[in-house]
């Protein structure tokens, strides 16, 4: 085995069997988990256990297979097979854990205050006799002792192979650093280890263990603070902003430090230059000037990067950006995802200072491999603060931020924490907003650029351009070249500084230019233009037909209910609200039948390019054309929303997480859909139903584990889950018998477990009454529905031999 390959595996063996005794021991570590303050949420230990275990687990099996692809040779040394064998059998004893700890949590056997003062072993207990506990810590501990001799004598063997440490250092790519490995292949020949001696033994264990284990766990624990930070749809507004066009943009970078400022256009390299002065800039002005365009310009550009290694003068330089987007997920619109994305950037490149801002969670990690729960805002603010005051070396910060008032939420507090860090004089930030009271109070007096006064050079460059992509044009400019010039200057003036107003007139023009048009025409047809974006989109609207412009109108609003929908479910939901997904057959479509759904779709796809368009279709005027052109609340945007969500659920093939997340989807839906009509959709959760009968695991995917098995039918998971609209609606058309074997499910869940299940909804709101009134309520409609015709007494009879039944 190759020494890298034996010590990355011996270090996964050694962090597994390690963190599998702390399991098996009276290992308390209650202190730890108690937070300091409100800046952490309440941490739970069995499940950051049995995380712990699982991310353990993999990268032993990791580190195994690297192995055995690499293995050639027939022969092992005696070593190498004892290493092997004790990975195998530290990995068995880790699964034993893992799922005694993942039945616990499952089964709700155990109190986390009990688990916290008493240690995991408490609730081994629960399962194993104490010897039996005994038993397996000590296997542990011998198979931690076994690994330190496997590994020293693996690679003392692996160098006498090659007859010399030092050549084989030299081999190793390490990429011109000393790494952990090779610092320790170096100690194994300074010091002569033996593997017979305790003493030698002794000694190289506690030099790995120093070295390459603490280092491999530091990069484990940085490894899930940055999957912590990160989420989905973190860099998807950055990447949807178009890059500056050719010959644009340029201006803000070229201008002198010396050019004097003005009330609207403050020097930015003087800005990035400077030192003892303010350390906020802020990129303002109305919406469509290319502000988001202008700050990925300048927060990537190579220039950028120049003048701040200047004003850095040595010290280390950390860039950072996020780019808020009203139009996408929670996360890219909230201050905690503006925090979580500003320190993933800053911290991706630096373990130590990782560790520093994050050191409470690191101590959960060392205890218990803990460290995995939910950031919470204090939590983040205070790393942040932790991150730019007291980093492990020196360091410069420069931090953009773009849309900064398409924040939902937290603004006061993300201007209050811009105003303390730029309080450092190691720190400069760059903002790009629109403009507002609240932001015009927080920022005035930083330097600032109005990008709408400075840009309409770069917007006639862009319009030359754009019409030079057309033979026609450039015939005409040719021909014409003064009149051209003046069509260029015309869309420039009249844009005054929108850039957006500049592109969609531009492609306006290109779509109408044909072989016979002519520079005046062109000139003619611009003054037909209004100005201002508003005035152009009504405009644009108004060259719709009826039949096109009742479809858009459709699609609009839907498309304010969802903004980023599948393609597919968007193809179900542009129907009638009664229309496919309800008849149509329950199967999974051929990828030929999809793709042909999604070429229909493409067309007419609607997506939100830019918040302008969103802000104007929800305009008052506008949003009264939409109403008129679908006739108000005869089109029910929800409706065809649910329609779409089942569409998915019958046709879309998928693992059963996928299934259970398109049938909560749908019955999540359907209640929304009752809390606002105040009339249960028997008929669509019907259907509902029908469709889950084929995805049988569904059900048992949902329900608690020891009811596993009980549900086979929507009435069924309707009773146990207390959906009493849909149960006092449907239990009429079915018979006793029917509703008598629904009823052995009432009051079969308790609340801790219904909690559970609220939470899975994307709006627990829809559950209005508490758990146990709805408990109360579907107990009366059963009661009702099964007393009903003279039946009382057959019906008490069945009660009483039911409740003397085993219950589930």
């Amino acid at each position: 085995m190759e020494p890298q390959m034996a010590v990355s595996l011996a270090s996964a063996v050694i962090q597994l069997v390690d963190f599998s005794r702390k399991v098996a021991q009276k290992d308390k570590v209650g202190k730890v988990y108690k937070s300091t303050g409100t800046t952490l949420r309440e941490a739970t230990l069995l499940d950051d256990a049995i995380a712990n275990l699982g991310d353990l687990s993999q990268q032993l099996e990791k580190a195994r297979r690297i192995y055995y692809k690499s293995h050639i040779s027939p022969d092992q040394e005696v070593a190498d097979a004892q290493l092997m064998a004790l990975a195998k059998d530290g990995g068995g004893v880790a699964k034993i854990l893992q799922a005694t700890l993942d039945q616990a949590k499952r089964n709700h056997d155990v109190d986390e205050q009990t688990v916290l003062a008493q240690g995991l072993r408490s609730v081994l207990s629960l399962y194993y006799s104490q010897k039996t506990i005994c038993d397996l810590a000590d296997r542990l501990d011998s198979i931690r002792k076994q690994v330190d001799v496997a590994l020293l004598a693996a690679l003392r063997q692996h160098a006498t192979r090659q007859h010399s440490v030092h050549s084989e250092k030299r081999r190793l790519p390490v990429d011109g650093n000393t790494g952990p490995d090779v610092l320790l292949l170096q100690s194994i020949a300074h010091h002569d280890w033996k593997t017979m001696e305790t003493v030698d033994v002794s000694a190289f264990s506690d030099t790995f263990e120093n070295s390459v284990v603490s280092n491999d766990m530091e990069g484990r624990f940085a490894s899930l603070m940055l999957a912590r930070l990160h989420f989905i749809g973190m860099h998807d507004r950055y990447k949807a902003i178009p890059i500056a066009h050719p010959g644009t943009s340029r201006w803000i970078l070229d201008a002198s430090p010396e050019q004097p400022n003005t009330d609207d256009f403050d020097s930015f390299p003087r800005w990035l230059a400077a030192t003892g002065s303010s350390n906020a800039y802020w990129i303002s002005g109305k919406p469509g000037t290319g502000k988001s365009t202008l700050t990925k310009f300048l927060s990537s550009h190579r220039c950028t990067t120049a003048h701040l290694r200047a004003w850095a003068k040595g010290r280390k330089l950390v860039k950072g950006s996020f780019f808020l987007s009203s139009l996408g997920n929670h996360m890219q619109k909230s201050r905690m995802g503006l925090l979580q994305a500003l320190l993933h950037s800053a911290l991706k490149g630096d373990m130590e200072i990782l560790i520093q801002v994050f050191r409470h969670r690191w101590q959960q990690f060392l205890a218990s491999g803990g460290g995995r729960q939910p950031f919470t805002w204090l939590e983040l603010r205070q790393a942040f603060i932790t991150m730019i005051s007291t980093p492990s070396t020196p360091t410069s910060f420069f931090f953009a931020i773009d849309g900064l008032d398409e924040l939902e939420g937290g603004l006061k507090d993300i201007l209050q924490l811009i105003k303390d860090i730029a309080k450092y004089p190691n720190v400069k930030v760059c903002v790009a907003s629109r403009s507002s009271p609240e932001l015009l109070r927080a920022l005035a007096g930083h330097p600032n650029l109005r990008p709408e006064r400075w840009n309409r050079q770069d917007i006639c460059n862009y319009v030359t351009a754009s019409l030079a992509r057309s033979q026609v044009y450039v015939k005409l400019s040719k021909t014409d070249p003064t009149r051209a010039t003046e069509l260029v200057k015309g869309i420039a003036k009249k844009a005054a500084g929108i850039f957006l107003w500049a592109y969609i007139v531009s492609q306006l023009l290109l779509d109408d230019m044909s072989p016979t048009s002519r520079i005046g025409s062109l000139i003619a047809r611009l003054e037909t233009m209004p100005s201002g974006l508003e005035q152009l989109f009504t405009k644009l609207l108004g060259r719709l037909d009826k039949k096109l412009l009742k479809h858009a109108s459709q699609l609009l609003r839907l498309m304010t209910i969802k903004p980023r929908p599948l393609l597919l479910e968007l193809w179900f939901a542009d129907g009638n609200n009664d229309d496919a997904a309800l008849r149509n057959e329950a199967r999974p479509l051929s990828d030929n039948e999809i793709y042909e759904r999604l070429e229909m779709m493409n067309p007419s796809h609607v997506t939100w390019t830019h918040r302008i368009a969103k802000d104007f279709v929800r305009s008052q005027r506008i949003w009264n054309i939409m109403l008129d052109n679908t006739g108000h609340d005869a089109f029910d945007p929800e409706w065809h929303w649910a329609n779409g969500q089942l569409g998915l659920f019958k046709t879309v093939a998928g693992t059963t997480s996928t299934k259970t997340s398109h049938f909560i989807f749908c019955v999540d839906y359907a209640l929304r859909l009752e809390q606002r009509l105040n009339i249960c959709p028997v008929k669509f959760l019907d259907e509902v139903g029908r469709t889950t009968t084929i995805y049988a695991t569904v059900y048992d995917d949902i329900v608690p584990r020891k009811l596993r098995g009980t549900v086979n039918s929507f009435l069924e998971f309707a009773v146990l889950f207390n959906l009493v609209s849909y149960v006092r609606g449907r239990g009429l058309t079915l018979s006793k018998e029917e509703l008598l074997h629904a009823s052995r499910l009432l009051g079969a869940l308790d609340a801790k477990k219904w909690e559970v299940f609220v939470k899975r909804f994307d709006h627990p709101g829809i559950w209005s009454t508490e758990f146990e009134e709805r408990k109360k309520d579907m107990q009366q409609v059963m009661d009702s529905l099964l007393d009903r015709g003279g039946g009382e007494s057959r019906w008490q009879r069945a009660r009483k031999r039911l409740s003397g039944q085993k219950k589930i």
